[in-house]
């Protein structure tokens, strides 16, 4: 058994839950604690089953909530060298710290995690491949292009995670100052979801039984929007399909 819960997504907070029968893991917490806590009894998921803790990135919307999780249950931390030097640890916590690089896989419980870099305005931003009970989860939910090298980490996902984030004319015509405009849609940015439906088709395969949209901006982008660009890749497949979001659990997948 393998149950993937997408319980935030977006700029407001982002919480990903991967759990078996066994163990369980936690992409991400860029989230109160309070609002977690709500999260987890929303999907019957309990924290304290929660047996580690897996960064992609310092922005604040990934890492916000790590600090009062800690406290409340000191669990593992993997993340890199260059991310964990923005995050605000409890005292006496450096032994429960892993650094991890791009590359190379490390393993909790059931899980082996491969990190691989994103394209993304961090000082380091991960991409995520997860394998447990023979299941392959493709993880990239931030990140402002795409090269050979991520769409082969991605390809042959069981289920694939990926950013859909905004509408290129909703972002143009928007009220953001013209810098930040530039920043969302440049190659350290995020993924439209134009590039994220031309990411899916290089990605998707027989394989794939589960697709979720990710990081949707809720200024720039519509659910509407996202499901179109999407549409042209899924249409003739029978797949499970969310769209997230940053104010309540997406509909878990259970492989």
């Amino acid at each position: 058994m393998v149950k993937i819960n997408v319980l935030s997504s977006g700029s407001s907070g982002n919480a990903v839950v991967i759990e078996t029968a066994k163990h369980s893991i936690l992409i991400d917490d860029g989230v109160s604690f309070k609002k977690l806590k709500c999260l987890f009894e929303k999907e019957k998921l309990s924290i304290d089953k929660i047996d580690a803790l897996i960064v992609s990135h310092e922005h604040s919307d990934h890492i916000s909530g790590i600090r009062v999780l800690l406290k409340k249950k000191p669990i593992p931390v993997f993340v890199s060298d260059l991310v964990a030097q923005y995050i605000e640890f409890p005292d006496d916590f450096e032994n429960m710290v892993n650094i991890v690089e791009a590359e190379k896989d490390f393993e909790i419980g059931d899980f082996t995690i491969k990190p691989f870099l994103v394209p993304h305005d961090a000082e380091q931003t991960f991409g995520f491949v997860v394998f447990c009970n023979g299941i392959k989860i493709g993880y990239a939910s931030d990140l402002g292009t795409y090269n050979e090298h991520i769409v082969k980490r991605l390809q042959n996902s069981n289920c694939l995670m990926v950013e859909f984030n905004h509408d290129l004319d909703l972002l143009h015509n928007s009220s953001y100052p013209e810098h930040l405009k530039l920043r969302i849609a440049s190659r350290i940015g995020h993924l439209s979801n134009d590039q994220g439906a031309k990411l899916l088709s290089k990605t998707i395969s027989d394989e794939t039984k589960a697709v979720y949209l990710m990081h949707l901006s809720k200024e720039t982008n519509t659910k509407e929007y996202a499901e179109i660009a999407a549409y042209s890749v899924l249409q003739e497949r029978e797949i499970f399909f969310e769209i997230t979001n940053h104010l309540e659990p997406s509909k878990p997948f259970l492989f």
